[in-house]
């Protein structure tokens, strides 16, 4: 398969999205957030880089995909103190990196904050879906 400039490999697409948001937050470090892969124990806020469904829908020939990229922004734990705070700039930051990067990520749509459960505990989260082209072998 031959992909052309823009066009990164599947398998690379969640490493590149993690580096990328990882630049992204270093700029704002009033916020210490992690960034993870697809986990299921984190330490909030965190935003978890994974896929969502559904995954791939081919297109054209020779092994081109979309694929759905998920940015999960998880706030804190459900508890009486809010959090909307924390998971609408989680959201802000990772739209901007995602619009201001060479690489299309196209975002589908963006959840509205609501309770996620995450390794047996309960956090405020937003999912952010990009849907992308991307290279198969």
């Amino acid at each position: 398969m031959t992909t052309g400039p823009g066009l990164l490999h599947l398998v690379d697409v969640r490493a590149k999205a993690e580096a990328l948001l990882e630049t992204a937050f270093s700029s704002h470090p009033e916020i210490d957030v992690s960034i993870v892969g697809p986990l299921d124990a984190i330490e909030p806020p965190a935003v978890r880089v994974g896929w969502s469904e559904p995954w791939l829908e081919p297109f054209g020939q020779g092994g081109l995909v979309y694929a759905r990229l998920e940015a999960f922004c998880i706030g804190d734990r459900i508890e009486p103190t809010p959090g909307f705070e924390i998971v609408e700039s989680l959201v802000s930051i990772v739209c901007a990196a995602f619009l201001a990067d060479s690489y299309p990520w196209p975002v589908s749509f963006v959840g509205a904050p609501r309770a996620y459960e995450i390794g047996g505990k309960n956090y405020l989260a937003a999912q952010i879906v990009s849907r992308l082209p991307a290279g198969v072998d």
